[in-house]
């Protein structure tokens, strides 16, 4: 029987290569062998770690939700400038579509529409992701740097919200957008409700 930690290892790398198999080829007909295959290892060996296929797509999700809201709270960590904090945000907000794990969370997040526990999982990263925004936005308030009397919950959705819309015509690579443009809008967006030209101007 494999050691605890050499499972742990295995899960994370059958997640992995998920992660990819999902990205490459979307969740319609996605199989087990798929996964196996981009895995290197078994149908077998990945079916006695995940016996469910929407069991390890659940492992992708939670992996997916974990990566992407450390990254944001990371990066702000000690930052006491609301201002950069808000850039920093808005950048790590938009992914990259060359980013297998940012593809599978955009089709995950779809199947939440079918499956209870995936719709959890998204509620869960936008409320995590929106806390971020209202704490900088509230302290940007405290510190007078952004205007008095805002809604920061409110701001924080809408910002979520086009973060999402970008992220997806991005995903699905619409020609008409790129990564800055939807950046700049977003930071423009946050810089009207927040009376704060600074969010614009780098």
């Amino acid at each position: 029987m494999a050691r605890p930690r050499n499972q742990e290892a295995r899960r994370a790398e059958i997640v992995s290569a998920a992660t990819v198999a999902i990205a490459e080829r979307g969740l319609i007909g996605l199989r087990i062998k798929d996964i196996a295959t981009a895995a290197g290892l078994s149908p077998g060996s990945v079916a006695y770690y995940y016996p469910e296929l929407d069991d390890l797509l659940l492992a992708v999700h939670e992996a997916a939700v974990t990566r992407f809201y450390r990254e944001r709270r990371t990066a702000i960590d000690g930052v006491a400038d609301p201002v950069l904090a808000l850039r920093i945000l808005v950048d790590l907000g938009i992914l990259d579509p060359d980013d297998p794990m940012a593809v599978a969370l955009y089709e995950l997040h779809l199947h939440s529409s079918r499956e209870k526990r995936h719709a959890e999982l998204m509620s869960q990263l936008f409320e995590l992701e929106a806390s971020l925004y209202r704490t900088v936005i509230d302290e940007g308030v405290a510190s007078d740097v952004f205007i008095r009397d805002v809604d920061s919950a409110q701001i924080a959705t809408a910002a979520l919200a086009l973060e999402d819309g970008y992220g997806i015509h991005l995903v699905g690579r619409n020609r008409h957008l790129d990564a800055a443009a939807a950046r700049a809008a977003i930071r423009g967006y946050l810089a009207a409700a927040l009376g704060c030209d600074q969010l614009i101007v780098r």
